[in-house]
């Protein structure tokens, strides 16, 4: 797989509608008709791209044939709008680069630009010339996926415990929708859950309730929380973090 898509997520979903529409759910679909549902010729390096970038973002799965993975399934044979929603998370963190800048700027604003470009660059490996592509390809999709807020921060996590809480108030089952893994340092330290009780009152709200050795802090905001409130949170949270323990 390739560790970063080379085209936007648009091209790549018409890939996967050429697959469905070839019957790809069911049985594998030959690269000839692929290429002939786009418009492309089967030997050219554009297919072959647009077709590895399908890939990456988790679209189909094969070699020589061609079918549509579990997740795309879901999107475009969905049962309901949310299932859309949640194959457009799942696409966005499946080229390896993606997934691993979501894991470490989650919940935080993102770099845009040529300051993003460079991010990619300097702790991503990806080539030079290549970076700016990427960086445009990474917002845009993460703007499909609706995890990129008017401010500019990634909410991934926030926008999954959304499906979770919506999960589970009309009944057990899973979203699924893969978890990013807590940024770097933090892992094995907290336990997260969501609790019954604090989903049931979460109508219209964020919920998240993080527990450490028999403590729990709950928090709850508006799902369009504006940033005055935003600052006040952060005002409070820098007025009631302990002293760090002093090293060994």
């Amino acid at each position: 797989m390739q560790a970063y898509p080379m085209y936007d997520l648009a091209p790549s979903l018409e890939i996967g509608e050429a697959v469905h529409n070839c019957g790809g759910a069911r049985v594998g679909v030959h690269k000839s008709q692929i290429a002939a549902h786009v418009k492309l010729s089967e030997t050219s390096s554009t297919f072959d791209a647009r077709m590895g970038t399908a890939r990456s973002f988790g679209i189909i799965t094969g070699r020589g044939e061609y079918t549509l993975t579990e997740n795309a399934q879901k999107y475009f044979s969905p049962s309901s709008e949310e299932d859309r929603k949640q194959a457009l998370l799942t696409f966005l963190v499946s080229p390896p680069v993606f997934a691993k800048f979501v894991d470490k700027y989650d919940g935080t604003k993102i770099p845009v630009g040529e300051f993003l470009a460079n991010v990619f660059i300097s702790q991503f490996q990806v080539g030079k010339s290549w970076a700016p592509r990427v960086a445009t390809i990474f917002t845009k999709t993460a703007e499909m996926a609706g995890v990129l807020d008017s401010q500019g921060f990634l909410r991934y996590q926030a926008v999954v415990k959304g499906f979770a809480s919506r999960v589970s108030l009309h009944g057990p089952g899973r979203t699924g929708v893969p978890p990013i893994s807590p940024p770097s340092g933090t892992e094995g330290q907290v336990a997260q859950h969501i609790s019954a009780d604090s989903i049931a009152t979460s109508h219209g709200t964020n919920v998240w309730v993080y527990s450490l050795s028999g403590k729990t802090v709950r928090l709850e905001t508006p799902q369009d929380c504006p940033i005055q409130l935003w600052e006040k949170l952060n005002q409070y949270v820098q007025v009631v973090k302990p002293d760090e323990e002093p090293q060994e």
